[in-house]
């Protein structure tokens, strides 16, 4: 019997392998079909914008050029600054992805599996977020944040945050990172934390990766307003005793008719109840009433350097160098006097006097 296969073997042999590589092929086109795209990841790039797009970082086919074209422009992070590395692996890529809402299993991963990232020679182009001009709102959150982690660095040195205004100097790209990141954000001072203008740096720490920038905040002291030890009710007279300066509330700063120091408030009366610790606002407080409604008071008219005295009723109340309408007790004619004592007006006939309706 012949060790080699005969003719019809042969070809029975080249028939079987022609069937396997046919159930090959269809295997690997059906696990292909599977995946809506397929995600090659470079070993390296240098993205030329401020931002690193995934199709930065891979080679993106799919049958479907719309499910590419949206895939390529996800956004990884901030690209990082010439000199510095950035080592993103497939798994790090991945849970960016995850994170944006893509669903993993509908796409296949090969290539390298980790992505080293460099800055471009060049300045970076525009991302296509930053052709967008940068909103009020944007820069006033991006400003908040900053505030209040400056403001967590001064309460670590000792310091009583609400003691002290913050206000951050942020460039429009700076601002844009800082509010649209989901990045962990911290502060670190680079000088001492005393009153002026103060350099920090500002980190966002991502997934697999950190950014950095160099910004600069003004540290002062905090207004001060003046607030009432314990409450009051209407009509109380301050006394010393009665009130202490304390910083304003961040909340109340920019706002005016706060009072700011004690001895501006001594002596004036509430116009209405206070409550213990609200700051005192110049339309809570006024003058001591020397006349009052409904009073007699004494009626002293000078003229050509005579002065007379007679009495009236007041139809007002007011404080010293307030202006009255006071009534006549002879003729019930009414009159405007400024108010010159306790129960006293003063009235210059030959300017002053005039009739009002009631």
């Amino acid at each position: 019997m012949s060790a080699f296969p005969s003719d019809e073997q042969r070809q029975a042999i080249v028939r079987a392998a022609a069937a396997i590589l046919v159930v090959i092929a269809c295997a690997t086109a059906v696990r292909s079909a599977a995946f809506a795209a397929e995600l090659r990841l470079r070993p390296r790039c240098q993205p030329e914008r401020a931002l690193v797009l995934l199709g930065d970082v891979a080679e993106i086919h799919a049958a479907d050029g719309e499910t590419a074209a949206a895939l390529a422009k996800i956004e990884l992070g901030p690209a990082p600054v010439r000199g510095n590395l950035w080592q993103l692996s497939c798994r790090e890529i991945q849970d960016v992805l995850a994170l944006r809402g893509v669903n993993l299993a509908s796409h296949r991963f090969s290539g390298a599996s980790t992505v080293a990232i460099t800055a471009a020679d060049g300045p970076p182009s525009p991302s296509p977020r930053e052709d967008r001009p940068v909103g009020n709102a944007t820069i006033g959150r991006a400003t908040d944040l900053v505030r209040r982690a400056i403001l967590q660095c001064l309460e670590h040195e000792g310091a009583p945050a609400d003691a002290w205004a913050v206000q951050p100097s942020l460039d429009t790209q700076q601002a844009r990172l800082i509010a649209e990141s989901s990045s962990e954000l911290s502060i670190v001072p680079l000088a001492d934390l005393a009153q002026g203008e103060k350099p920090f740096e500002v980190t966002l720490r991502g997934v697999g990766r950190s950014q950095s920038l160099r910004i600069s905040a003004r540290i002062a002291a905090a207004p001060a307003c003046v607030v009432l030890a314990e409450g009051l009710t209407r009509g109380a007279t301050i006394q010393a005793a009665d009130v202490r300066e304390v910083p304003l509330p961040e909340l109340l700063r920019g706002q005016s008719g706060y009072f700011a120091r004690a001895a501006e408030v001594i002596g004036l009366e509430t116009a209405q109840t206070i409550a213990a610790g609200q700051p005192l606002r110049s339309d809570m407080l006024r003058r001591p009433l020397l006349v009052e409604k409904g009073r007699i008071v004494t009626v002293y008219s000078r003229s050509a350097g005579v002065r007379v005295r007679v009495e009236a009723r007041a139809r007002e109340s007011g404080s010293l160098g307030d202006r009255v309408v006071v009534e006549s007790l002879a003729d019930r004619q009414t009159f405007v006097a400024r108010v010159s004592g306790i129960r006293e007006v003063e009235v210059h006939a030959a300017s002053n006097r005039a009739d009002f309706a009631e």
